[in-house]
Parts: C-alpha cells; sequence; structure tokens
C-alpha cells in the first residue's frame, strides 16, 4: 500500500441537486476512500440559487453545462470551459474515474491518453434504452451504440457494476475492453430513530394499518412505474387496502402524477420529493412493508439493497438486469413483467406477517455495505497505477 495519497480526477455528467444512483455511487466513493486518495471531482454547472452540498474536503469544480428538455440530464461542454481547462492541467494527476461516457467523461479519457494517465470508467446503465428513448431510428442507435463503446475501448479498465451489465456490455454492446466487476451496494445503516418515522408517517400522512407499497428512484418510464400504477388499479379492486409512496423526481413526473388520478389512484398514492436526506429515505423504506421495483433498465440497482437495508423486501422483475443472481423467497420476490402477474403477485404477498419475515430475509441475505466494494476500487486503483509506472 502507498505511503502517500494518490492524486484521482473524477469525471460524471450528472451530480447535486440531481440524484440518482450514479451520483450515490460516485459520493460514496469519495467519502469511504478520502483517508487514502485526494479527489477532485468534474461535474455539471448547479442551478441559480442552489446551495453546494460539499463532500469532505473534496476539490469540486462546476463545468459549463447546458439542459436537455428530452431527458433529466445536462449536456456538458467541457471544450468551451477555459477555467475547468485550467483547473484540470494544473493537477499533478495518478488515475482518472469516469462516471459517465458522455460529456465528461468523453473529455477525461482523451485527456488520459494524452497525458498518459490509468483511467477506469464504470458501466453503470444500460444505455441502449436511454438512446431508444432519445431518437428513435434504429440504425442510429446502433451507431450511437458503437462510438460510445469505443470510449469504453479507450479505458485502462471498465468496472461494471455486476456481472449481468457486464455481459450486456460485452454480448450485446460489443465492448472488447477487460473489465473487473464491483458490485454496487450501500452506506446506509437500519435506522434508529422511530421519532424521525413517525414524523413522516404524520407528514404524508399514512396509515400503517394498512399495505404500505414504495418505489425509490428517478420517475421515469424506463423503470416500469405505469406498471406499477396498472397493478396496482387491480390490488385495489381486489380489495386490498394499501397506500403506496413513490420517492423520487424525474422528467415523466408530472405524466405519471397524472396517469395515476386517470387510473383513480390519487387518494392511494403520494408523491414525495426528490428527497437529498438520506435518514428520510430510509424512514420511508422502513415504514414501507413492500419495495416495489419492476426495472428492466437498471443494472445493479442500490435502491433494492437500501431497501433491504430498512428490512424492506422488493418484488423484482425475473431474469432483469438488476435481478441477476438472486432468488425468489430468499432475497425478495421475483415475477414477470406482466400486469397480470405483478399484481397477482402483490396480491399474493401482501400479508403483514409474511412481508416483515421476507424483509428479515432481505436484510440478511441481500443487505451489503460498500467497504468491500470500495477496498477493491482502491487495489485495483493502485495496481493499475502501478503497471503504468512500470
Amino acid at each position: 500500500m502507498p505511503k502517500e495519497k494518490i492524486n484521482v480526477a473524477v469525471f460524471c455528467d450528472v451530480y447535486y441537486p440531481m440524484i440518482d444512483g450514479v451520483v450515490k455511487v460516485m459520493e460514496s466513493q469519495i467519502k469511504y476512500l478520502k483517508d487514502r486518495v485526494n479527489f477532485y471531482l468534474f461535474v455539471p454547472e448547479a442551478p441559480k440559487g442552489y446551495v453546494e452540498k460539499p463532500i469532505g474536503e473534496v476539490k469540486l469544480t462546476r463545468v459549463k453545462a447546458a439542459k436537455l428538455f428530452f431527458i433529466d440530464y445536462q449536456m456538458v461542454t467541457p471544450k468551451l470551459d477555459c477555467k475547468f481547462k485550467k483547473e484540470l492541467k494544473s493537477l499533478d494527476l495518478d488515475l482518472i474515474l469516469v462516471h459517465s461516457p458522455f460529456g465528461m467523461g468523453k473529455y477525461a479519457i482523451k485527456y488520459a491518453k494524452k497525458h498518459n494517465i490509468p483511467s477506469i470508467i464504470y458501466a453503470h446503465s444500460q444505455i441502449k434504452q436511454d438512446f431508444k428513448r432519445a431518437v428513435k431510428f434504429n440504425f442510429i442507435v446502433k451507431i450511437m451504440i458503437w462510438f460510445t463503446m469505443r470510449r469504453y475501448d479507450k479505458c485502462s479498465m471498465v468496472v461494471p457494476v455486476g456481472e449481468g451489465i457486464k455481459n450486456i456490455y460485452l454480448n450485446e454492446y460489443g465492448m472488447k475492453n477487460q473489465t473487473y466487476v464491483i458490485n454496487n451496494a450501500t452506506d446506509m445503516k437500519y435506522l434508529e430513530n422511530p421519532k424521525l418515522v413517525n414524523e413522516l408517517i404524520d407528514k404524508y400522512k399514512l396509515n400503517t394499518n394498512k399495505i404500505i407499497y414504495s418505489f425509490l428512484g428517478r420517475i421515469n418510464r424506463l423503470k416500469g412505474l405505469w406498471l406499477i400504477v396498472d397493478s396496482l388499479k387491480i390490488v385495489k379492486e381486489h380489495g386490498i387496502d394499501f397506500q403506496m409512496i413513490f420517492i423520487g423526481e424525474g422528467q415523466d413526473r408530472v405524466e405519471l402524477e397524472e396517469y395515476v388520478k386517470k387510473q383513480g389512484l390519487e387518494n392511494d398514492v403520494v408523491f414525495t420529493s426528490g428527497l437529498s436526506c438520506r435518514d428520510e429515505i430510509a424512514a420511508l423504506l422502513q415504514i414501507s412493508d413492500l419495495f416495489l421495483f419492476p426495472s428492466l433498465y437498471d443494472t445493479n440497482s442500490l435502491v433494492q439493497v437500501e431497501a433491504a437495508s430498512q428490512k424492506t423486501a422488493s418484488l423484482l422483475i425475473k431474469d432483469s438486469v438488476t435481478a441477476y443472481g438472486l432468488e425468489d423467497g430468499k432475497h425478495g420476490y421475483l415475477t414477470d413483467y406482466d400486469i397480470e402477474k405483478y399484481s397477482n403477485r402483490i396480491i399474493e404477498v401482501s400479508n403483514k406477517e409474511n412481508l416483515k419475515r421476507m424483509g428479515e430475509l432481505a436484510y440478511k441475505n441481500m443487505y451489503r455495505t460498500w467497504e468491500n466494494s470500495h477496498n477493491l476500487l482502491y487495489d485495483l486503483m493502485i495496481k493499475l497505477i502501478e503497471e503504468k509506472k512500470n
């Protein structure tokens, strides 16, 4: 292990106030490894009036960006930001860590190549689904995938966040680079704060005598949210008394709220804001009896592990990437991506005692903390730095 801290620049196309799984992973890495790594974080500029949320002593540089109306993210323009380029050039870097292959990542990969610096890029998401939503022509999607994978191939190492997404990048997307899987985890611990739990029950007018379902994440069609609403309509028709909590923000929130009303569920569904307080998120997950996550988009989602940290089991989609390696009845519940089958499984398991037992199993078998994952990342960084020196 090196006696001195290493210098690592981190690049990402999303950061607070936008919160998603990538931001959580990045923030957790910086917090956990700060005693061994000097981090320099480069992210898109924040909206006017936003009060910066510091991560310890990390050096944070905001880079010029423009909001894209058709997605939740911004288009970063590092080439046009002289202040950013000057700041980057002043650093004596040992390694570059990339969390997005687009604006910031593209610039970072070129910079690493030019200056002979080892680089790691994460494979967080099924980018093909993002492309297909933004661009309706398959041949353009294929071209976009090809160019994106060439960026991945230029890095020293690709880190997929699970075996499932590794297989997609290699076998479906055509990536050729070497990989090192580091699974996602969470820094969330079981919350021991009954006062906060009761405050949120009052704030959102929750009735704990009812079955309480929840979803946490970006409010985005790709995450199966319309399937949740359609399924809950059937659940209600079967006479199950429930409340549903959607925790998050996103480009499709207004449309989803309208759809909830259309399905006659407005009195059964609660929408919170995109909470940044981790204890409040933990409390809402703890209040929940079952976490609904029918996403075919996510890869190795943090939110299902966060739910498990609060002893709340998840209902996931069988054979989805984010359910890779999970067993029905051991880690949570699995079913098909089908309104009838998803609603039937909700109805089948919606018993408070049974859900409590499954929540305990999820906590035992699915909950994992970041310690092991971040130590693996640090060891990988040291290995690549030493290899470059030799």
